[in-house]
This record gives C-alpha cells, structure tokens and sequence, in this order.
C-alpha cells in the first residue's frame, strides 16, 4: 500500500511539472506572438508617417532637392504662386484612413498653416505663405555661403532695381529675373548682417526680395510677391551644412494597440 501511495505521488508530482512546464511555454509563446505583432505595429506606425510625409510633398509641395558633397551641402527649392494650404480635405481623408485601419492617426498642421511649412535638422527653416517663401534661421545665422534665384513671373515689367545688386559682402547671390518683357541676368554679393531690398514693379502687382538680415536671421532671404501675378520661385542655397534632413512642421501621432509613435513628418532624415 505505501508503494502504491508513492507512485501515485510521483505521479501527481510529474503532472504537475509538466503542467508548468506547459503554462511557462504557452506563456513565452504568447510573448513572443505579441512582440511580432508590436513589431510589426512598429513597422506600421513608420509606413504611415512616411506615407503622410509623400502625400504633403504631393499636395503641398515645394519640390525640395538636397545634394551633399564633402562638409558643405546645396538645398534646391522649387515653388509656384499663388499657394493656397488646404489640409481640411486632406485631414478627413486621414480619419477615413486611420478608421479603416482600426488605429488613431492625427496631424497638427496649425505651424502650416501659419506658413512655416519646413524645418530642417539643423534649424533652418522654409516658410511659405499664399505669395511668399522665406529660408531662415529663427535668431541665428543660416551660414548660407550662396544664393541662386530664378524668378518667373507673367506680367510686364514697369520698373526694377535688380540692376543695383551689390558686389561686396560674404553671400554670393546670383539672380535670373523672367517677365514678359525679357530676362535679367545679375551677380553680385550682399552682407549677411544687413538688410538689402531689391524690387521689380509690375503692371498688375511686384516682386520684392529681402536679403541679409531677415527676420533676425543673418543670412537670409525672402521673396515676396504682390497683386495678381503669378509666377515661379526657384531658390537654390548653399552652405557649410552636413548631414541636412528635412521634415514638415507637422505633428504627427500613429497608435494602434501597445505602439504609439509622434514626431515631425519627415521627409529624408539628415
């Protein structure tokens, strides 16, 4: 009788081990069945940011170009005019979007659609409004060694002082001015911690192009246009920038079960 009661606790013992040793592996499978999915959560979260980011350069623009060689780097913007920022159409596709999905996707574009639409890595900033851009540093130098401006606008031309472009100064600037009268090839340079003014006045609005200081920014420029014109803004800067990415000054958070993700809408990380 005492051996048949300790084979029945032997039993039992070896039963309950191995009903451990089941719940410990159903556990780690649970685990490791819920780190794929938050993995793959993750990958969702950066395939949305990265989706949004493609849709405003479609919608919004500019066409942006950044090409790097050696410690320096050349920023290509693109534009045309009038600009208006609509996200209301797009924000309700976004819900839509963030509904089908079964996840929570929102987009503050409130700095959008005040104008500053891009930030770049290292604090350079692009601002756009319906007839205007602007590339700056908020309260610092933007170290831009060079600017190359192309202007196309479809009206004529009544007066300009384009022609007195300054030769001396610390930022190389280059000027190709088109209207309907004909072009305007220009050179020059100007100092990037005063404030030069340079205006074309034309039948039905003008032109105007702030350079130097810029909103207490050392180095900058902006271009204005008035009245009924409309044209195309080309601006090419250069610098001693490395590693320059860019993003939109939207905020953007993504969540779905355990994964939450925000941050800025990036373009091309620096």
């Amino acid at each position: 009788m005492r051996k048949g009661f300790v084979v029945t606790i032997s039993t039992l013992l070896l039963l309950i081990v191995i009903l451990l040793f089941l719940q410990a592996n159903y556990r780690r499978v649970r685990e490791a069945e819920g780190g794929v999915i938050d993995a793959q959560q993750i990958d969702y979260a950066s395939y949305a940011f990265d989706d949004v980011a493609t849709d405003l350069k479609q919608l919004f623009g500019p066409v942006v170009l950044v090409e790097r060689e050696g410690g320096s780097s050349t920023v290509k913007f693109s534009d045309t005019f009038p600009r208006n920022v609509n996200l209301l159409g797009y924000k309700e596709f976004l819900a839509n979007y963030s509904e089908r999905i079964n996840s929570r996707i929102s987009l503050n574009t409130s700095r959008i659609e005040e104008g500053k639409l891009i930030i770049f890595s290292n604090g350079l900033r692009y601002n756009r409004n319906s007839s205007s851009i602007k590339f700056y540093s908020p309260d610092e130098s933007t170290n831009a060694t060079l600017y190359e401006l192309a202007v196309f606008l479809n009206d004529y031309r009544v007066s300009e002082n384009l022609s007195l472009l300054t030769q001396n100064g610390d930022v190389e600037f280059v000027v190709h001015y088109y209207d309907l009268n004909g072009s305007l090839e220009l050179s020059g340079a100007f100092d990037s911690s005063s404030k030069g003014v340079y205006s074309v006045v034309l039948e039905n609005g003008g032109v105007q192009v702030n350079v130097g200081n810029v909103s207490n920014s050392m180095g900058g420029i902006e271009v204005s246009l008035s009245g009924s014109v409309v044209g195309e803004v080309n601006l090419t800067a250069k610098g001693s920038w490395q590693s320059l990415g860019y993003a939109y000054d939207a905020e953007m958070v993504y969540e779905q079960l355990n994964v939450r993700k925000e941050g800025l809408v990036w373009v091309e990380k620096g």
